[in-house]
């Protein structure tokens, strides 16, 4: 959920960067910030709630099962289906209509997966 709600929100992916971030590090000037750290509280804090969102996440699950992974053996990384949801979720922030929404986050998972981009196994 950490991830997920962090990459979403700060388009970032390490976690690194969120301890950097809630100790107030501002990354270009390279010094850190009490108000860069608060905001970065409230900033997750709004991710998680996103993230939690009981129709954006069924909405979700409904286009992964669309895509043909009804079976959880047949999710060969948990991390692809996490930047998966990044992607689904960033796209509604944007607010691109749900068709196209659907067919990416999907595309996005299977060529994920396929390519084992997101994999620690070869």
């Amino acid at each position: 959920m950490l991830r997920v709600a962090f990459c979403y929100k700060f388009k970032r992916g390490k976690l690194s960067d969120l301890v950097s971030l809630f100790s107030g590090r501002n990354f270009e000037t390279r010094s850190y910030e009490d108000a860069i750290a608060e905001a970065s509280f409230l900033t997750l804090s709004e991710a998680v709630i996103t993230f939690m969102n009981e129709t954006l996440f069924k909405r979700f699950v409904m286009i992964i099962k669309s895509a043909g992974f009804v079976d959880p053996k047949l999710m060969r990384s948990q991390n692809a289906l996490n930047f998966a949801y990044v992607l689904f979720l960033h796209l509604k922030e944007i607010r691109m209509e749900d068709a196209l929404i659907e067919r990416y986050a999907s595309r996005w998972l299977v060529m994920s997966i396929l390519l084992g981009r997101y994999s620690p196994f070869p």
